[in-house]
């Protein structure tokens, strides 16, 4: 099973303020958050990968690269799918 993060967790791992943070998602360096009942998390493995990325040295735009091929291979929740009612 997947490991979750909180805000606080990625921030510390990150070494980085909130307010860097999604300033990096706003620019694609960072994948958003998912969101379980409400709540925001991060999925560890994703932010592994984002940090495997930046200590590689990679450019902004291969950091991007990284962000958007992990945002698409998120699968998503059967369950979050609008249900037909057929009404």
């Amino acid at each position: 099973m997947p490991q979750l993060l909180r805000t606080k967790q990625v921030t510390n791992k990150l070494s980085r303020s909130k307010t860097c943070l999604y300033r990096q998602i706003q620019d694609g360096l960072i994948p958003p958050p998912v969101k379980v009942n409400g709540c925001s998390f991060w999925l560890d493995s994703e932010i592994q990968e984002i940090i495997q990325t930046e200590i590689s040295g990679a450019c902004i735009e291969s950091r991007q690269k990284v962000t958007t091929r992990i945002i698409q291979n998120r699968q998503p929740n059967p369950n979050n799918a609008p249900h037909n009612t057929g009404r």
